[in-house]
């Protein structure tokens, strides 16, 4: 049996699968791929496939991870040109190889967020995020509670774009975690902003000293 890890983008119409439809979008990739997926014992048997770190419905991602395991003895050396070929358009592999760590390792993840509108710019953005608390209502699984979202923050620097900025943001993710629609929800907070469009992408999956997670 191999323990495999696939590192992936999801772009264009993608972003718009659900985790839960995306779950059954690689289970039927590795079938037409003829990859034999390991599964559970029991009376209700399932492949073991699994997503680290579960992006939500409309982001853009470079870096997501999937994490399987094959009934194999050695990974095939076509299996990432099998498994995009079954992929859908916006899904694509990158990288394969057996995994030594576990998801319980991540936690930061990195973001690119970009900001069209009017009433905000780099410089009032910066001095958002740099001035002191920030505290929002942020959804929990215990419910709603008053947090200060930048002690979830860990680098976040503001750029220029035309109509906008962008902010790339590396933050907490696991057990403790900052969605990035926070910080547009914060840029909102600026006297007179108005915010047209926010886009979402999330650029690097990091372990507890900033590297890599793989």
């Amino acid at each position: 049996m191999l323990k495999c890890r696939l590192l992936y983008r999801k772009e264009f119409e993608s972003r718009y699968i659900s985790h839960l439809d995306l779950m059954r979008v690689f289970r039927r990739s590795f079938a037409r791929a003829k990859l034999p997926l390991v599964f559970s014992q029991g009376f209700n048997p399932h492949p073991y496939l699994s997503v680290p770190l579960p992006l939500p419905t409309g982001f853009d991602s470079e870096c997501d991870l999937l994490d399987f395991d094959l009934d194999l003895d050695e990974m095939p050396e076509d299996l990432l040109e099998r498994l995009n070929a079954a992929f859908p358009h916006g899904v694509s592999g990158q990288k394969v190889y057996l995994r030594t760590r576990g998801g319980g390792d991540i936690a930061a993840a990195s973001y690119r967020v970009s900001l069209t509108g009017e009433g905000f710019d780099v410089e009032s953005v910066h001095k958002l995020f740099t001035a002191g608390p920030i505290v929002m209502m942020k959804r929990t699984k215990r419910g709603e509670t008053e947090e200060d979202i930048t002690r979830f923050i860990r680098k976040l620097g503001v750029e220029e774009m035309p109509g906008g900025v962008v902010i790339r943001a590396t933050l907490a993710a696991g057990n403790e975690s900052l969605n990035p629609e926070y910080l547009t929800k914060a840029v909102q907070t600026i006297d007179g902003a108005k915010i047209s469009c926010a886009q979402y992408c999330r650029t690097a999956i990091l372990d507890a000293k900033l590297k890599e997670f793989a």
